[in-house]
């Protein structure tokens, strides 16, 4: 029998979760889920290949987010089962809203902070509901914070951030 583990059917769940999140579509400057499907992205490849093309003439598809697999373990449970948990990173960059653009540098840094933080509580809803990706923690692996402006000059005011997502099949 061949052991099926699953590894890339979590990554494009936590995608549908968070086109559905209402902090996300608004991070994404979308109104619907099927708009925010179009900013989401697989692997951070995607972004390292492409860095250097970006340049004032053609800038960078932002806002987006990108999700990338970060680790998959899968554990003998008893002689039949086993048991997978998958992380994976979700990479966010968003331009200032408008809704933020009159506000002070350290008040448009905490309404993308807060509004990462709806993110994340979107997604510890849908997954209460049992249907969706079993998520066992969400975590911050690189602190929300604005893009060097000089690099992004081009685009307009970006910021970003990368948490995790743990979760369990």
């Amino acid at each position: 029998m061949v052991l099926k583990l699953h590894i890339a059917a979590p990554v494009k769940k936590l995608a549908e979760m968070l086109a559905q999140s209402a902090a996300a579509q608004t991070l994404l400057g979308v109104s619907s889920s099927v708009e925010a499907a179009t900013k989401l992205f697989y692997g951070f490849a995607e972004d390292e290949a492409h860095e250097e093309s970006y340049s004032e003439h053609m800038t960078k598809p932002l806002p987006r987010m990108l999700l990338a697999l970060a680790d998959f373990r899968s554990e003998k449970g008893t002689s039949s089962s086993w048991s997978t948990t998958v992380e994976i990173d979700v990479m966010i960059e968003a331009l200032t809203l408008d809704a933020d653009k009159l506000k002070s540098t350290s008040d448009r840094y905490l309404a993308f902070l807060e509004r990462v933080e709806g993110v994340a509580d979107d997604l510890r809803e849908q997954a209460s509901s049992g249907t969706k990706l079993n998520i066992l923690n969400i975590g911050i692996l690189i602190s929300p914070q604005q893009a060097d402006t000089k690099k992004t000059r081009a685009i307009g005011e970006v910021f970003w951030a990368v948490f995790s997502v743990k979760a369990m099949g």
